[in-house]
């Protein structure tokens, strides 16, 4: 349906979608899956809660996120995936703000996971936001 509207994005993975209708890693992987390979470009969210930062577990987040969000991902469809870093615990009035050095930093874990996952060229030419 969304290719029928003209549609060229999905957006997957989101926290709202995460955490209050309890969409799990497997199934944004399935949706991620089903997207690429009806020729949408996927936007995949990531990013972890202030409870997961407080206790330093955002490197183990993010990398559950990608592992499990990106499994069984083909290599011809890396060119059309966007990693977008949402630090959960920034968004609204909380008065929690991301810096550019945290925000850096999960960049850098982002880029280093998809490496491992896929290759050295596709984490060079990954379109992190």
């Amino acid at each position: 349906m969304l290719l029928d509207l003209g549609c060229k994005y999905v957006i997957l993975g989101h926290s709202e979608r995460r955490h209050k209708l309890g969409e799990s890693d497997s199934f944004i992987n399935q949706k991620a899956r089903f997207a690429l390979a009806a020729g949408l470009d996927v936007i995949l969210c990531v990013g972890e809660t202030l409870e997961q930062r407080e206790a330093h577990r955002t490197e183990a987040v993010l990398d559950r996120q990608l592992i499990q969000g990106l499994a069984g991902l083909s290599a011809d469809t890396l060119p059309r995936l966007t990693i977008v870093y949402e630090p959960v615990w920034a968004i609204g009035s909380l008065g929690h703000h991301a810096t550019l050095q945290q925000a850096q930093e999960a960049h850098s874990v982002i880029r280093r996971r998809f490496g491992q996952l896929f290759d050295e060229k596709s984490a060079k030419t990954l379109d992190i936001q």
